[in-house]
This record gives structure tokens, sequence and C-alpha cells, in this order.
């Protein structure tokens, strides 16, 4: 049977249709309602949701809401019977004016520590908890404290769906927003553009992750009117594979990682003891003609992500000496006067369900990281090794610039 947008004037009468849809009008009127979590795409970020929520539970905060989202949530832990020893009568003795807010301890996601108590947060928005993940966090956290410490752990999710983590407290989204809706009504004297975060926040919970927004109740029903159109711009549009950039460098910035020399299709990176060491302005091709630099190729119509090490086509005077220490450490590099690629490891983006069917790339975002970090641990003593000799190379172009 011939498919119905085959032919180009099928395409033009299936979107005049859909413009003509009274519901088109009504979500355009609601979509003008900027919100600063659309704004950002942070839609579904939950490196930026962790952020957001961090941020809500400092009391030191510049929210002006002290200790009241803190209290209320450790309400909610305490009463859970996961919680272990701790109490809701242990919340009055709690040092509210020390408690720190941690973001990324150790990857966990949220680490909230008092002198006598810690909670370690792992927030799921759209991927799932994978492998030993959450048993990982614990051992960590009962490694890093002392056995005095009470320990709570706690798996947030939208729905409140059950970990597999051993005495992990599920808390869902549900609760979280029914609380903060509460709390708006309840406090009047919010900070003005307090107010408009968390209400935006809300909103965007609602319409995009919780999908029970009047937002995303409309726009079910204009895709379930209009379901052909939308298939055909699906199946058209360009690969997703280019959201996860935004990803990689969010979790760049938070290791520490500096960028280097980047086009579209491919991100490069220093760790920052090598770009201490690393000659730059000597390699042809790259903006800041590193001679060494870490990369993440984007294959977007493959559905690829390839990371590796690569030395540039620099000056041989720097090119050289690197080669051969690369070589005296074992590694299978070949003799060649254009970019050497080493340790490459390529990821299929197809194989991760999560991402190819609603667009998640947190899952594999975290895979990307892991096999770089796998990466750097294999070349970065190699040239720390030789670091002395690295910077005289590094002074003498410095010198000659």
């Amino acid at each position: 049977m011939e498919n119905i947008f085959e032919k180009k004037h099928q395409v033009e009468e299936a979107y005049a249709n859909f413009l003509k849809n009274p519901k088109v009008k009504q979500f355009e009127i609601l979509a003008e309602n900027t919100n600063i979590f659309e704004v950002l795409r942070a839609q579904k970020f939950e490196i930026r949701h962790s952020n957001f929520l961090a941020w809500l539970l400092d009391p030191k905060g510049n929210h002006g809401l002290g200790d009241q989202v803190l209290k209320a949530f450790l309400i909610d832990l305490a009463i859970d019977s996961k919680s272990g020893d701790f109490t809701v009568f242990g919340i009055r003795d709690l040092s509210f004016e020390k408690v720190q807010i941690h973001r990324e301890w150790f990857n966990i996601d949220i680490l909230i520590q008092f002198p006598d108590l810690v909670i370690a947060i792992e927030n799921k928005i759209g991927s799932k908890e994978h492998g030993s993940q959450l048993k990982n966090y614990k051992e960590i956290v009962q490694k890093r404290f002392h056995s005095q410490t009470k320990k709570v752990f706690v798996y947030l999710n939208p729905s409140g769906e059950k970990s597999k983590g051993e005495n992990y407290i599920d808390y869902s989204y549900v609760a979280l927003i029914k609380y903060l809706e509460e709390f708006l009504k309840l406090n009047q004297s919010i900070l003005p553009k307090t107010r408009v975060y968390i209400e935006d926040y809300i909103s965007n919970m609602r319409n995009n992750i919780m999908e029970d927004g009047e937002k995303a109740q409309l726009a079910n029903q204009i895709y379930r009117e209009h379901r052909d159109l939308f298939e055909f711009v699906i199946q058209n549009k360009e690969d997703q594979i280019y959201e996860i950039r935004t990803y990689l460098e969010e979790k760049f910035h938070e290791k520490g990682w500096i960028k280097g020399s980047s086009t579209k299709p491919i991100l490069r990176f220093l760790t920052p003891e090598l770009d201490k060491i690393i000659p730059k302005n000597v390699a042809r091709g790259w903006e800041y003609g590193e001679a060494f630099l870490f990369e993440v190729y984007f294959y977007a119509r493959q559905h690829k992500i390839i990371t590796y090490a690569v030395l540039s086509p620099s000056n041989e005077k720097i090119r050289k000496p690197l080669f051969d220490i690369l070589k005296s450490k074992g590694v299978n590099i070949k003799p060649t006067s254009d970019w050497n690629t080493f340790f490459s490891k390529s990821l299929d983006t197809q194989k991760f369900s999560s991402f190819t069917k609603d667009g998640d790339v947190e899952e594999i975002g975290d895979k990307v990281i892991s096999n770089l970090d796998e990466l750097i641990q294999k070349v970065e003593p190699i040239f720390l090794d030789k670091k002395d000799q690295i910077i005289k190379l590094k002074v003498t172009t410095d010198i000659n610039a």
C-alpha cells in the first residue's frame, strides 16, 4: 500500500488540517507561557533536576526558604520503615546550620551531610537503575562515614518505583510535587523569583515527566488526532544522538575536564593534569593546536559514539617524543604523519532501548563517561610518568611561540 506521505501535496494537506485544529491553537497559547526548564532544555535531564532539588534542600540557598523544604523532606524519610534508626524525633536534634548539600559526590546525585546523619539520594527521571549502582553507592557511603553516623538511602523516581537496592527508601516525584504545590498555597511570603522557579518546576514535572499536566494532556489529544503527521516528522528528523552532547559537556564540567578544540561531531578534552603539560599551538587542523586530546566522535547516521585518544599531526619535535613515550609503555600505535588514534571504543546507541524509544540520553551518556574514565586511566598515568620530559617540550614550544 502506498504511503500517504510519499507525495508532497498529501503532506501539505495533513499539515493544513493540523493547523486548523482548535486544540493546536489552545496548545500554542499554553506554550507561550515561558518555563525556565524548557528554555534551558532541562525537561528530562536528571543532572539539572538534581541541581534544582539540591538548591531547594539547601538551607543556605538564596531561595529565601531556609530549612523548610529540607525539614519537610526529612519528615517523609523519617517515617519510612527503611530509615533505620533515624526517626522524626531525631530531626529536632540535627544541626541545620552545619548541613552540607553535595552534588555528584562519588557519582551520588545528591548527598545531604549532617554531623551525625548522611542521606544519599539517587535521582532517576527517564533512565532506570542499572547494574550494582545502588549497592556501590551504599558501600561508598558506609566506608567514607563513621560507623556512628546515621545513614539513609533514597531512590527518587517519578512513580516511587521500588528499587533493587537493599534498604533504599522509594520516594516518588508525585509526593514531592504535591508537597511543593501545598507549600506554595500555604506560604504567601515566598520570594517572587523563588515562587516562579518552583511553579515552573512543578509545571515541567507534570507536563514532561509525570505527563498529567494540562499541556501534556492536550498534546496527547493532538497526537492521537494527527498521529500519521507526527510519525512522518519523527521518521525524518535529525538523529537524536546529538542531544547527548549537552549532557556530556555538563558531566565534563562536573569532573573538571577541560574542553579542547571541538567541532559539531567531535567533542575533545583533556584532564586538568594533562592540560597543564600537553603542548598547544603546535598542531594543524585543531583550533587550539593541541598535541594530544581525548575524543568523543558522534556518528549520527551510524548510531554510534566512539571514544579514543589521539595524537595530532603536530611539529615532529613534539609529536615524536609523545609517540615514543606511548610506544615505550606498550601502546599499540602505528607511526604516521597524520592523526594517530588509539584505545578506540565504539558504543552502539541502538542497543539502548530507553534512548531509541523516548530520547532519554542519560543512560547512554553515563556509559560514554564510563568508557572515557577507562580511557583516561590507561593514558593519563603514561604521560604523567614522563611529566618532566613533556613539560620541557611545552616550554620549548611556548618560547618559540
